[in-house]
């Protein structure tokens, strides 16, 4: 007779709790930083979390502000915010899946970032074709001193050629 009433107990724990979005979804979701170029200090919500690419888990109750920057680069900023799923609208909620941010959804799910060279600033360089050869050069003196990665030296070259080509 014990099993029966176990057996009714975890049957009973079990629907109750299936539908259960902090079960299911947990009050913190992964989102994945990215830029161009690779190796960007990751801020989120003021403090250093780690260095791009990085996957960072961020409560699903709150906004966070991502702040993106490398040396010779203009920094970037995005907000990862909190948005109610809308399966969470029509589900049987308990009290402490409100607070947890369970019945949310953290929007975007990734930060993808192209990180803007500073020297890349249209009324300080001007747009003719000389000073267009003249950054370039100087990507490629940098590279040269060992200054950039051959995959950031590309990076540079392209993001110059793309600005003068607008």
């Amino acid at each position: 007779m014990k099993w029966i009433a176990s057996t009714i107990v975890l049957l009973t724990a079990a629907v109750a709790f299936s539908g259960c979005a902090t079960v299911q979804h947990g009050s913190t979701q992964r989102i994945r930083v990215e830029s161009s170029p690779a190796g960007a200090e990751v801020f989120v919500n003021r403090e250093r979390a780690g260095v791009t690419p990085l996957d960072v888990n961020l409560s699903r109750s709150s906004a966070h502000q991502i702040r993106i920057s490398k040396d010779g680069y203009r920094e970037a900023n995005s907000v990862v915010r909190p948005v109610r799923r809308q399966a969470s609208e029509r589900a049987v909620t308990f009290g402490w899946e409100r607070g947890s941010g369970a019945l949310n959804e953290l929007v975007p799910a990734a930060v993808a970032v192209r990180l803007m060279p500073e020297f890349l600033d249209d009324e300080a360089i001007g747009m003719d074709l000389g000073n267009m050869a003249s950054l370039v050069v100087a990507v490629d003196e940098r590279y040269e001193r060992g200054e950039i990665s051959r995959e950031e030296h590309a990076y540079l070259v392209r993001r110059i050629v793309e600005h003068f080509s607008r």
